[in-house]
């Protein structure tokens, strides 16, 4: 890897026209519990103008064959797509600041530009 801020990891996509919505939150929380790294749901049109959601699960490759696992018994999926993907990813801080409602947790991203 070229610096320290690049990881590898694996994109694994499939699409939903034919489940019930409510179900999205629980199938989120069963990716992030097995290990994603990120979980996003996006509107889609398949063929015939069928409104569709893309579930993408971006993570680790050691965790791959869990987050298929959850997509195929989870959801009414019948096939996934996974691709090898780049991340560039800022180094980060935790932070506490005061506010006039009280202490906030906040993450702050530090770009370091090195000349």
């Amino acid at each position: 890897m070229e610096n320290d801020n690049e990881e590898q990891a694996t994109m694994i996509e499939c699409n939903i026209d034919d489940m019930n919505p409510e179900i999205y939150e629980s199938v989120m929380e069963r990716l992030f519990n097995a290990g994603a790294d990120d979980v996003f749901f996006q509107p889609i049109v398949m063929k015939k103008t069928r409104p569709a959601i893309k579930i993408s699960v971006l993570c680790k490759q050691s965790v791959i064959k869990q987050i298929k696992d959850i997509l195929f018994t989870e959801t009414s999926t019948l096939g996934v797509r996974e691709y090898d993907v780049k991340k560039t990813i800022l180094e980060r801080n935790w932070k506490i600041i005061e506010t006039r409602w009280g202490n906030v947790k906040i993450k702050q991203g530090i770009l370091i530009i090195k000349l």
